[in-house]
């Protein structure tokens, strides 16, 4: 019987030091993958988090940028992980989802993921420089009849926005030309640049700063809430179109990933929401700070992928995909 002991207690203790290694989570940095090019609202806004989050996690972050595809090539990266909870998609793994369905890829779907949470909705608008010849999107629409061909839009990493733009093209018998950046302070920086005419980007973004101080126009929300400090801007739906889109960024992890991990990133996102300079700050930059639980993350993730299905449609009964 000693014998059988002194065999066993070994094993069981190398079996409560993994149970006491596994509850520690995280005992090493975390890695949070940001599905787009620096620069654009989805790495500003994580960035602003990760230096908070830390703190609650009691670990590093680590950022990483993996940029294109409209979030697709960092949310698969991020799916091929290990599910221990120390690589996680951070921003908008809805975007990416979405943007597979329209770029006719391999579908990415929300069951190969958990929720960590949500952090913020965002308004998707078009912007045009502060001295164009039209200051409304009839007088837009109206210029472009007029001038095919001469127009260049461009989408901070939305694939989303860009079939929307395009599906619109068709419907008013528009000739623009739409071009796809991996991030929004790309696009930001075409637009500023003037190689581009008019630019499609969400709140938060340097178009959208450069807007509030006089230097670019909004002159249409391409989603169906109102935009801070352009509350009256009108929106697309208001205009008659029947889509709208829109961005919902927060936080996931490969599926499998223990539930204890999964509960102690969204514990840590809940409390950094709770700051009240974060907050502040937030606000400062246009942004719509709400924490969502991981179950309200995934219901308005899922509500979205049911949103495009009409784009979808009409994109391919019209030949346009």
């Amino acid at each position: 019987m000693k014998r059988i002991l002194a065999a066993i207690l070994p094993i069981l203790a190398l079996l409560c030091c993994g149970g006491i290694a596994a509850a520690a989570y995280p005992d090493k940095p975390v890695t949070f993958v940001v599905g787009y090019a620096p620069g654009g609202t989805a790495d500003v806004s994580v960035r602003m988090l990760a230096d908070r989050m830390q703190k609650h996690l009691g670990q590093p972050i680590v950022i990483q940028n993996k940029g294109g595809a409209g979030g697709i090539i960092g949310l698969e990266s991020v799916l091929r992980a290990a599910p221990d909870g120390y690589t996680v998609f951070a921003g908008a793994p809805f975007v990416a989802v979405s943007s597979s369905y329209f770029l006719k890829k391999k579908p990415l779907s929300l069951e190969d993921m958990e929720m960590v949470g949500g952090y913020m909705p965002q308004e998707r608008c078009l912007f045009v420089p502060a001295d164009a010849p039209y200051t409304t999107w009839e007088e837009f629409v109206d210029y472009v009849k007029k001038n095919p061909g001469a127009i260049s839009i461009g989408s901070g990493a939305s694939q989303w926005s860009t079939d929307l733009l395009k599906a619109i093209a068709h419907k008013e018998g528009l000739n623009y030309n739409l071009v796809m950046y991996k991030s929004g302070g790309e696009a930001s920086s075409d637009f500023f640049g003037g190689h581009i005419q008019a630019v499609e980007l969400g709140v938060g973004t340097p178009v959208y700063q450069a807007a509030r101080e006089g230097k670019a126009r909004l002159i249409i929300d391409l989603a169906a809430d109102t935009v801070p400090f352009f509350e009256d801007t009108p929106t697309l739906l208001s205009k008659g179109y029947p889509w709208a889109v829109y961005t919902e960024y927060g936080f996931s992890v490969p599926k499998g990933t223990p539930e204890p991990v999964r509960a102690t990133l969204e514990a840590a996102l809940k409390a950094t929401m709770e700051d009240p300079e974060l907050i502040q700050l937030m606000k400062n930059a246009g942004y719509l700070p709400r924490f969502q639980t991981g179950a309200e993350y995934l219901a308005v993730s899922k509500e979205g992928v049911t949103n495009i299905e009409s784009l979808l449609h009409y994109l391919r009964d019209n030949n346009l995909q």
